[in-house]
């Protein structure tokens, strides 16, 4: 019980410590160098799924757009051009947030990679 209790305190290889919607610059460093996909897929693999089924009118699936340093830049494929060795911090902003901070067209929500020394 103790080990198991000391690995929750210090939030454990891969936790995310206490935020569930953002990758921290110490999480990636503990990963090989990768892109940022992968450091989503090992930390939160759930941001990479479709959040809806679609709309009556597209039917399409609706995944996150991704957003680096404030812009868009396209979308969940697109993760897989950004190396891990520039990223600052990834965030994922739910489709509300989304939509009160940057206006609607963003259902999946949105991943934002802040990249470093920006």
């Amino acid at each position: 019980f103790a080990l198991v209790a000391a690995a929750c305190a210090s939030g454990g290889s891969g936790s995310g410590g206490g935020n569930p919607d953002l990758i921290t610059r110490e999480q990636i460093d503990e990963l090989p160098e990768g892109t940022a996909y992968t450091v989503i897929q090992r930390y939160r693999s759930s941001w990479l799924r479709a959040r809806s089924q679609g709309s009556f009118t597209s039917g399409s699936p609706d995944y996150a757009v991704v957003f680096v340093d404030e812009m868009r830049y396209g979308d969940i494929g697109s993760l897989n051009r950004i190396s891990s060795n520039q990223i600052e911090t990834i965030q994922y902003i739910s489709a509300t947030d989304a939509t009160t901070r940057y206006g609607t067209g963003y259902m999946g929500g949105i991943i934002r990679v802040n990249t470093r020394g920006r």
